[in-house]
Protein backbone atom coordinates (compact mmCIF):
# COMPACT_ATOMS: atom_id res chain seq x y z
CA UNK A 1 0.00 0.00 0.00
CA UNK A 2 1.37 3.10 -0.73
CA UNK A 3 1.33 6.14 1.33
CA UNK A 4 0.64 10.09 0.43
CA UNK A 5 3.76 11.87 -0.13
CA UNK A 6 3.00 15.20 2.18
CA UNK A 7 0.73 16.43 4.83
CA UNK A 8 -0.34 18.67 2.56
CA UNK A 9 -1.83 16.02 0.09
CA UNK A 10 -3.21 14.17 2.78
CA UNK A 11 -5.01 17.43 3.85
CA UNK A 12 -6.52 17.65 0.33
CA UNK A 13 -7.27 14.33 0.53
CA UNK A 14 -9.15 14.43 3.72
CA UNK A 15 -10.80 17.88 3.14
CA UNK A 16 -11.99 16.87 -0.77
CA UNK A 17 -13.34 13.90 0.75
CA UNK A 18 -15.12 15.20 3.41
CA UNK A 19 -16.57 18.42 1.18
CA UNK A 20 -17.68 15.42 -1.73
CA UNK A 21 -19.83 14.09 0.91
CA UNK A 22 -21.34 16.98 2.13
CA UNK A 23 -22.15 18.08 -1.37
CA UNK A 24 -23.78 15.32 -1.60
CA UNK A 25 -25.80 15.23 1.26
CA UNK A 26 -26.71 19.53 0.63
CA UNK A 27 -27.89 18.61 -2.94
CA UNK A 28 -30.19 16.15 -1.19
CA UNK A 29 -31.23 18.49 1.22
CA UNK A 30 -31.74 21.18 -1.59
CA UNK A 31 -33.91 19.54 -3.43
CA UNK A 32 -35.96 17.98 -0.43
CA UNK A 33 -36.57 21.51 0.48
CA UNK A 34 -37.55 22.73 -2.85
CA UNK A 35 -39.94 20.14 -3.51
CA UNK A 36 -41.59 20.05 -0.27
CA UNK A 37 -41.81 24.16 -0.20
CA UNK A 38 -43.42 24.15 -3.97
CA UNK A 39 -46.03 21.11 -2.07
CA UNK A 40 -46.77 23.07 0.86
CA UNK A 41 -46.91 26.33 -1.61
CA UNK A 42 -44.62 28.46 0.82
CA UNK A 43 -43.12 31.52 -0.95
CA UNK A 44 -40.48 32.19 2.18
CA UNK A 45 -39.95 28.55 2.24
CA UNK A 46 -39.32 28.38 -1.73
CA UNK A 47 -36.53 31.41 -1.04
CA UNK A 48 -35.04 29.92 1.34
CA UNK A 49 -34.30 26.84 -0.29
CA UNK A 50 -33.44 28.36 -3.67
CA UNK A 51 -31.31 29.82 -1.81
CA UNK A 52 -29.90 26.59 -0.32
CA UNK A 53 -29.24 25.41 -3.92
CA UNK A 54 -27.54 28.49 -4.76
CA UNK A 55 -25.25 27.91 -1.92
CA UNK A 56 -24.60 24.28 -2.60
CA UNK A 57 -23.77 24.97 -6.51
CA UNK A 58 -21.01 27.60 -5.20
CA UNK A 59 -20.30 24.59 -2.62
CA UNK A 60 -19.97 22.42 -5.51
CA UNK A 61 -17.94 24.55 -8.05
CA UNK A 62 -15.29 25.36 -4.96
CA UNK A 63 -14.66 21.96 -4.39
CA UNK A 64 -14.05 21.33 -8.36
CA UNK A 65 -11.37 24.74 -8.23
CA UNK A 66 -9.98 23.08 -5.01
CA UNK A 67 -9.89 19.41 -5.76
CA UNK A 68 -8.40 19.51 -9.33
CA UNK A 69 -5.09 20.08 -7.18
CA UNK A 70 -5.18 16.69 -5.97
CA UNK A 71 -3.44 13.92 -8.28
CA UNK A 72 -2.55 10.38 -7.70
CA UNK A 73 0.77 9.98 -7.10
CA UNK A 74 1.57 7.68 -9.07
CA UNK A 75 0.28 8.10 -12.84
CA UNK A 76 -0.64 11.86 -11.62
CA UNK A 77 -4.32 11.83 -12.82
CA UNK A 78 -7.00 14.06 -10.90
CA UNK A 79 -8.62 11.98 -8.26
CA UNK A 80 -11.69 14.34 -7.87
CA UNK A 81 -12.25 15.37 -11.48
CA UNK A 82 -14.62 12.66 -13.65
CA UNK A 83 -12.01 12.09 -16.63
CA UNK A 84 -13.90 9.97 -19.28
CA UNK A 85 -11.28 7.48 -19.42
CA UNK A 86 -11.12 3.77 -18.51
CA UNK A 87 -10.55 2.85 -15.17
CA UNK A 88 -8.83 -0.25 -13.66
CA UNK A 89 -10.73 -3.36 -13.61
CA UNK A 90 -10.27 -3.60 -9.88
CA UNK A 91 -12.27 -0.23 -8.99
CA UNK A 92 -15.56 -0.36 -8.74
CA UNK A 93 -18.40 2.58 -8.59
CA UNK A 94 -19.75 2.99 -5.56
CA UNK A 95 -23.44 2.15 -5.71
CA UNK A 96 -22.88 1.41 -8.89
CA UNK A 97 -22.71 4.91 -9.39
CA UNK A 98 -19.66 7.31 -8.77
CA UNK A 99 -16.61 6.63 -8.42
CA UNK A 100 -15.71 9.30 -6.83
CA UNK A 101 -17.97 8.36 -3.73
CA UNK A 102 -16.58 5.51 -3.43
CA UNK A 103 -12.92 7.23 -2.73
CA UNK A 104 -14.71 9.59 -0.44
CA UNK A 105 -16.20 7.05 1.78
CA UNK A 106 -13.11 4.83 1.52
CA UNK A 107 -10.90 7.84 2.70
CA UNK A 108 -13.84 8.73 5.44
CA UNK A 109 -14.59 5.12 6.56
CA UNK A 110 -11.62 3.11 5.72
CA UNK A 111 -8.80 5.49 5.53
CA UNK A 112 -7.56 4.27 2.95
CA UNK A 113 -8.44 4.04 -0.96
CA UNK A 114 -7.78 2.92 -4.34
CA UNK A 115 -7.09 5.32 -7.12
CA UNK A 116 -9.63 4.68 -10.29
CA UNK A 117 -7.19 5.32 -12.91
CA UNK A 118 -4.20 2.89 -12.17
CA UNK A 119 -6.01 0.57 -9.34
CA UNK A 120 -3.39 0.97 -6.85
CA UNK A 121 -4.35 1.09 -2.93
CA UNK A 122 -3.27 3.80 -1.03
CA UNK A 123 -3.25 4.82 2.65
CA UNK A 124 -5.23 8.14 4.09
CA UNK A 125 -3.69 7.99 7.33
CA UNK A 126 -0.37 9.46 8.97
CA UNK A 127 2.43 7.66 8.51
CA UNK A 128 4.17 8.17 11.86
CA UNK A 129 8.20 8.94 11.16
CA UNK A 130 10.14 7.20 8.67
CA UNK A 131 8.86 4.61 5.64
CA UNK A 132 11.26 1.43 5.75
CA UNK A 133 11.87 0.41 2.59
CA UNK A 134 13.50 -2.46 1.43
CA UNK A 135 13.08 -5.08 4.26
Amino acid sequence: MHHQRSKHALRLLRRGAYHFMLNGLLGLVALGAVVYSVIRHDEIGLYVSLGLVAFWLLSVGFFFLKGSALRCSLCMAPLWSNRKCQKHKKVKPALGVSYRLGIAASVVFKGEYRCPYCGEPFSAKRVRGAVRRGK
